[in-house]
């Protein structure tokens, strides 16, 4: 069930970063750095996602009552 999730999450951030990743590519100064933004802002997000899953499973848990 972990491998589906993570499959989808990827394949659709690739695809995001694909389409923004085009973008960036535009002689149009605006187009260009909404692209450039986009992709570098869904770049890091994806990474940053991963990271800290793997941080979480390794042992430091959130707090998940948060009524104290």
């Amino acid at each position: 069930r972990d491998s589906t999730a993570w499959l989808a999450v990827a394949l659709s951030a690739v695809s995001t970063i694909l389409g923004f990743g085009l973008l960036a590519l535009s002689q149009t100064p605006p187009l260009h750095n909404f692209g450039l933004t986009m992709l570098i802002g869904t770049t890091l997000a994806w990474l940053m996602v991963t990271f800290f899953t793997e941080y979480r499973k390794e042992g430091a848990h959130a707090p998940t009552d948060f009524a104290d």
